[in-house]
């Protein structure tokens, strides 16, 4: 009996603690790196185009950390160079993303283009291609 027992009670712990975990197993296909290449849009009118290279942004969605490298000369600074966090966010309809506890936007996400809009409250759209 207290086997039995003993086997049940370690079936509901590894049950509650699955049930708790942390960890995201959602992969959304942001993995990896990739180039700012276009921002467009916002009050100003703003229509920059960027060389690959320039403003690298890295995902890694283990971590639910990006890395942006930013070498830009011309003012543009939606982010500093540095690593924050970032987390996506599945609305049903539509996906968004925060990064540095910022809501930044909906997402788009193809195999090679990710677009992050905020037009939609008058901000830019930031394309990146991998």
């Amino acid at each position: 009996m207290k086997s039995k027992l003993f086997i049940l009670s370690i079936f509901a712990l590894t049950f509650v603690v699955g049930c708790f975990s942390d960890h995201n197993d959602t992969n959304y296909g942001i993995e990896g790196q990739w180039n700012l290449t276009h921002v467009s849009g916002g009050l100003s009118g703003m229509d920059m185009s960027y060389d690959p290279g320039v403003i690298i942004w890295t995902f890694d969605e283990n971590t639910g950390m990006v890395t942006i490298v930013n070498n830009s000369e011309d003012g543009f600074s939606s982010f500093q160079s540095g690593t924050y966090p970032f987390q996506i966010d599945d609305q049903g309809d539509h996906m968004g993303i925060t990064i540095d506890g910022l809501s930044f936007g909906s997402i788009e996400i193809s195999q090679n283009q990710l677009n992050i809009d905020q037009r939609v409250a008058d901000g830019v759209l930031l394309e990146l291609t991998k």
